[in-house]
């Protein structure tokens, strides 16, 4: 890739990019324990914010520690999002586009504490809990946009502008159904409409839903689902076909590979009556396939952008 000289050594942006996989890593973790948390009926247990049970260390006791775990593991993200935000500094003038993701993050993880209030005093309302996650959800993407900025900056990415644009594209396509399947299979387990629909991949063996506003949602999250699948795979192969860079073939390899499990995962929800484990690692899955859908489109995206210094 041809682009301006470096003037930022690349051991800053390689730096950045460990403790931003780093945060991502633990930001899965968060994902994954939230999930726990709700699928235990642990989210009440500590009834207060910020205190537990009017506490700064609550009674030893599950619920309230895994409610508790959460919010430390909450303090931690938040704490590395700032380092991350004050690190970036360094590299404002050359990567802007880094220094305001990161800034964006803050302000990200900012709302995400005051929405998590929020969610304890509407006593775990099904649309507020979504949301909270929504934003959780939104929050790694602009870390994985961060990592992908930091990638570039450290590898050679060329690609045709035409290929770029179609990967992109398809890429785009992917991430944005994948976030709506992810938010909306989200309402379906806080609204208590996960087994509304108990067979797979039909709602009650029909085509056409005859029962409440539940059935209907869960049959649309299983048609978004479906959709999502379609436009993953269709962004692999559009970016085998257009010569993407290796690392968005191997991102959208591994998104693909991993909706794939995840739709496996999905069908065992509603046969084996939404076991916790099955819950979380469905929404796990979900998450890091967006992760990876973010990342890959951030790459295509900036790949033959001029203003990146190529890698090195």
């Amino acid at each position: 890739m041809q682009g301006l000289a470096t003037t930022v050594p690349t051991a800053y942006y390689r730096f950045l990019l460990k403790v931003t996989l780093i945060t991502i890593a633990v930001s899965i973790f968060l994902v994954a324990l939230g999930g726990v948390v709700r699928v235990t009926g642990s989210g009440l247990a500590c009834p207060d914010w910020p205190l537990c049970q009017g506490q700064v260390l609550p009674p030893a006791e599950r619920g309230t520690t895994l409610e508790f775990a959460h919010r430390l593991t909450a303090t931690a993200v938040g704490s590395l999002v700032l380092g991350i935000a004050l690190y970036s500094m360094r590299v404002r003038r050359e990567a802007a586009s880094i220094f305001y993701a990161a800034v964006l993050s803050g302000v990200l993880v900012l709302a995400q504490i005051v929405l998590g209030a929020v969610v304890i005093f509407a006593k775990l309302s099904a649309i507020i809990v979504t949301a909270h996650l929504g934003l959780a959800t939104a929050f790694i993407g602009v870390l994985a946009v961060i990592a992908g900025q930091a990638s570039l900056r450290l590898r050679s990415s060329e690609q045709s502008p035409d290929a770029a644009r179609r990967t992109t594209r398809a890429t785009l396509v992917a991430a944005v159904l994948t976030y709506a399947a992810l938010l909306l299979g989200a309402y379906v387990a806080t609204s208590g409409s996960s087994l509304a629909c108990p067979q797979w991949p039909l709602c009650n063996n029909t085509l056409i839903p005859t029962g409440d506003w539940r059935q209907w949602i869960g049959l649309i999250h299983r048609i978004l689902a479906a959709a999502m699948t379609l436009a993953v795979i269709w962004a692999t192969w559009t970016a085998y076909a257009a010569k993407a860079p290796r690392l968005v073939r191997g991102l959208l390899h591994g998104a693909a590979a991993l909706t794939v499990i995840e739709i496996i995962v999905g069908a065992l929800n509603p046969i084996l009556l939404v076991p916790p484990a099955v819950a979380v690692a469905h929404l796990t899955i979900a998450t890091v396939i967006w992760i990876l859908l973010t990342g890959a489109a951030t790459i295509s995206m900036s790949a033959n952008r001029r203003d990146i210094p190529a890698g090195t």
